[in-house]
C-alpha cells in the first residue's frame, strides 16, 4: 500500500524546519570549509594547470571537457576526477537549477554556463538541423553552441532524467560539427532511447536472451485487466512509462490484488485501484507492467521459511566497447547511503552480467550489419547497426562508448536446489551517483576518457574489441577480459568494516575504551588519506533529520516523536530511513555474511560525505547552506506544492 502522504500544513512546516535547521548550521559548515581550503592549499584547479593531459603526438595540452548536471553530486566527482587528472572543466547547467548549485563552487570548474530548461519546446529552425529528423530543442542549441565556443575536447553528460535523450542528441550534432573530433561519453539516441524505456529494455534483453522479468506496456485500465487475468500471468508491479512518477515510485503494490480472506484475486478492489492511480492510467499516460520478481520460497530449510530478494544498483562507463568502470551497490527506491560492493558475490555477478550484455549487443549488432530492417511496431526496436550503436559520425576507431546503470533484483539460492539468480529489471543510460565510490581513486581518470585521448593512446582498441568479439566465442571473450577501474579491494573493506562493528559492538567500559579509541582512530586515518574508497558514503544533509535526530536521546521521548511524526508522516519511529530502507545481508558460506544497512548513516562525517573534499571543501558548504535553501524556497514560494520526500544528492524534491 502507498504510504501516507503529508498534508500542504505538514509540508510547509517541515520545509521551514529545514530551512532553520540549514541556517543553524552554517557556521559549523563555515569553519570546517575555511579550515580545509587554508590548510589543505592547492586544489583541484591547481592540479588541472600544473598537469596537462597528454596528446596522442607526444605533445601536451591541456584538453576541455564539458559537463552538465552541476545541481547532482555525482557532476561534482566527475569534476573533480577531470580536473585532478589535468583537464579544464567547463560546467554547465538549466537555468532555475544553477544559480546556486553547489558543484560551480568547487575548485575543479574552470568556467560556468546557464542553459535553457530543457523542459522547453523545440525550435521550428536551427542551425544545427539534425539530418536523421530529431527536434532540436533551445536546450540543444545552446549546449552545442558553448562546446563550440570553449573548444571542448569532449563532452561528458551528468544527465537527469528529462534530459538524457536531449543529450545524447547534442553528443551526436557535436560528432558532426566537428567531424569526428569532439567525442561524448554517452550513447547514441537510438540506443539511449531503447534503454530508457523499460519495456523497451525488456525486449532489448529477450533478443539477446538474456534473463528478463515479463514486461508490458498497457494504455488503459481494461487492458491491464485482461493481461492480469490471462491464464499464468505473474503477479506484477505497475509502473508509470511517460511520466515521473513521485507519488508512485515508492510504491510496490502487486496486482491483482488478494482478498483479504479468500487470498483470491479481488478483482472489483483491483479495477478500483488502478483507476484511482495518481497519474491516470490511460492512451496518453501509459503504465509498464512488469513481472514481480520477490522473495523465494526455502522449504528445504524449514516450512514457510524464505530466502529474501534484495535490490541492487551498479554503474558502468564503456568506452570504444570496453568495460572500464564499474561500482556495485546495495539499492533501494531512493538510495541514499552507498555500500561499496563490487567484490562481493552479487558484485561479481552483476560484472559479468554487464561483459556480457556488452558482448551479445555487439554480436547482435555484427549479425545485422547489411540488414536495413524498419524498427518493430511491436517492441520499437530500432536495427542495430554501427551507426545506431556508435553514431554515424563517430571516428573509425570508435566504439560503443557511455554510461549504463543498472537495477537488478538477486535472488539467493535457497536448499532445495533453486540457484542464485541475478535480473536486470531497468537500466538508465547515464552516470550513477554511485560513482562517488570511485573519486578517491587516481586511475579514475584515464577510465573516463575514449582511448585516443588516454595518455597511452591505443587508437586501434575499438577494432580489436569488435575483431575478438567476432572471432572468439562467449566464454573465451569474458575470460579474456582485464577487471576495469573498481573500489577498494576486498581486504580494505573487511578492515574498515571490522572496525565500523567494533565501534558499535563493544561494550561502554573502561576496559574496551582503548580498543574503541583504536578502531575510531583507523577509521579516521583511513577517511583521511584514502576517503570514498572503502567506507560507505552518504550525505549528512540526509542522515541528520532522517536517522541521528530520530534516535537521538533528547528525542526519544514518544510525546516529542508523536509531535514530529504529526509534522511529517514519513518521520522515522527508529533508525529507519525515510525511503523505508532495511538490512540486507549476504549468505557466505565460508565467513561471516556480509550486511548492509541502508537505513545506517555513513561513518565520520564529512570525510564520508561526497559533496566535501579536502581540498575542495566548498561545495560541501555550498549544498547545505545555499543550493538547499534556494530549492526549498522555491518550492514553498514558487512552485507552491507539497512534498514527500527529498533527495539530497540529485537536488530532487518529490511532490505529492
Amino acid at each position: 500500500m502507498a504510504p501516507q502522504l503529508p498534508s500542504r500544513v505538514q509540508s510547509t512546516l517541515s520545509t521551514l524546519l529545514l530551512l532553520g535547521l540549514s541556517l543553524c548550521l552554517a557556521p559549523v559548515s563555515f569553519v570546517i570549509s575555511l579550515f580545509f581550503s587554508l590548510t589543505h592549499a592547492g586544489g583541484a584547479r591547481d592540479a588541472a594547470s600544473s598537469r596537462p593531459s597528454a596528446l596522442p603526438n607526444g605533445h601536451t595540452a591541456q584538453r576541455t571537457v564539458l559537463v552538465n548536471g552541476a545541481r547532482m553530486q555525482k557532476s561534482l566527482a566527475i569534476c573533480r576526477t577531470f580536473a585532478r587528472n589535468g583537464w579544464r572543466v567547463v560546467l554547465v547547467e538549466e537555468q532555475g537549477w544553477g544559480n546556486l548549485a553547489a558543484t560551480r563552487f568547487s575548485n575543479a570548474v574552470s568556467k560556468f554556463h546557464l542553459l535553457p530548461s530543457s523542459a522547453l519546446p523545440a525550435v521550428k529552425s536551427s542551425r544545427f538541423g539534425d539530418k536523421s529528423g530529431r527536434a532540436i530543442t533551445p536546450y540543444i542549441e545552446a549546449l552545442v553552441q558553448i562546446a563550440l565556443d570553449e573548444r571542448v575536447d569532449l563532452f561528458f553528460p551528468c544527465s537527469g532524467a528529462g534530459s538524457t535523450g536531449q543529450d545524447a542528441v547534442a553528443a551526436q550534432i557535436l560528432l558532426q560539427h566537428t567531424q569526428g573530433r569532439v567525442r561524448s561519453m554517452i550513447q547514441t539516441p537510438e540506443l539511449v532511447e531503447t534503454l530508457h524505456e523499460k519495456d523497451r529494455f525488456i525486449a532489448l534483453l529477450q533478443s539477446l536472451d538474456m534473463a528478463a522479468p515479463r514486461s508490458e506496456i498497457v494504455f488503459s485500465v481494461d487492458e491491464a485487466l485482461e493481461k492480469l487475468r490471462s491464464d499464468g500471468y505473474p503477479r506484477s508491479i505497475l509502473k508509470c512509462a511517460a511520466e515521473l512518477d513521485d507519488v508512485g515510485r515508492a510504491d510496490m503494490t502487486l496486482y491483482p490484488l488478494l482478498h483479504a480472506r479468500t487470498h483470491e484475486p479481488d478483482w472489483e478492489a483491483t479495477r478500483t485501484r488502478l483507476s484511482s492511480l495518481s497519474i491516470p492510467l490511460c492512451a496518453r499516460t501509459p503504465y509498464i507492467l512488469q513481472e514481480f520478481i520477490g522473495d523465494r520460497a526455502d522449504t528445504a530449510a524449514a516450512p514457510g521459511n524464505v530466502a529474501k530478494a534484495s535490490e541492487w544498483c551498479t554503474h558502468a562507463t564503456v568506452v570504444d566497447g570496453k568495460l572500464t568502470a564499474f561500482v556495485c551497490c546495495p539499492s533501494n527506491d531512493m538510495l541514499m547511503t552507498y555500500y561499496p560492493a563490487s567484490h562481493t558475490v552479487v558484485g561479481e555477478l552483476a560484472l559479468r552480467w554487464t561483459s556480457t550484455f556488452l558482448y551479445r549487443l555487439q554480436k547482435h549488432a555484427q549479425a545485422s550489419s547489411g540488414h536495413s530492417e524498419p524498427p518493430s511496431p511491436l517492441t520499437r526496436q530500432p536495427s542495430w547497426s554501427r551507426d545506431t550503436l556508435v553514431g554515424r559520425h563517430a571516428p573509425a576507431d570508435a566504439g560503443i562508448t557511455g554510461q549504463f546503470s543498472m537495477d537488478f533484483i538477486f535472488q539467493p539460492a535457497t536448499r532445495d536446489g533453486q540457484v542464485e539468480r541475478l535480473v536486470a529489471i531497468e537500466c538508465n543510460p547515464r552516470v550513477h551517483t554511485a560513482i562517488c565510490l570511485l573519486g578517491g581513486l587516481p586511475e579514475l581518470g584515464e577510465a573516463l576518457v575514449p582511448a585516443s585521448m588516454a595518455r597511452s593512446p591505443r587508437t586501434d582498441a575499438a577494432q580489436q574489441l569488435a575483431k575478438a568479439v567476432a572471432e572468439m566465442d562467449e566464454m573465451a571473450y569474458l575470460s579474456s577480459l582485464a577487471l576495469p577501474v573498481m573500489e577498494a579491494r576486498p581486504a580494505e573493506q573487511r578492515q574498515a568494516h571490522t572496525d565500523l562493528a567494533a565501534l558499535t559492538e563493544l561494550p561502554p567500559t573502561w576496559a574496551s575504551s582503548r580498543l574503541r579509541f583504536y578502531h575510531a582512530k583507523n577509521l579516521l586515518q583511513r577517511a583521511y588519506t584514502a576517503p570514498h574508497s572503502s567506507l560507505p558514503n552518504s550525505w549528512i544533509g540526509h542522515d541528520l533529520p532522517a536517522r541521528l535526530l530520530p534516535t537521538a536521546h533528547v528525542l526519544s521521548s514518544p510525546w516529542l516523536q508523536h509531535l514530529m511524526r504529526l509534522v511529517h508522516p514519513f518521520w522515522p519511529a527508529a533508525a529507519v530511513s525515510t525511503a523505508g530502507a532495511g538490512l540486507i545481508t549476504l549468505p557466505n558460506p565460508s565467513a561471516t555474511p556480509a550486511s548492509f544497512d541502508l537505513a545506517a548513516p555513513a561513518p565520520l562525517p564529512p570525510f564520508t560525505d561526497p559533496s566535501f573534499a579536502k581540498d575542495d571543501p566548498w561545495p560541501f558548504f555550498a549544498l547545505y547552506h545555499l543550493q538547499w535553501p534556494q530549492l526549498l524556497l522555491w518550492q514553498l514560494l514558487v512552485r507552491r506544492k507539497k512534498w514527500s520526500r527529498i533527495n539530497v544528492s540529485t537536488a530532487r524534491i518529490f511532490e505529492c
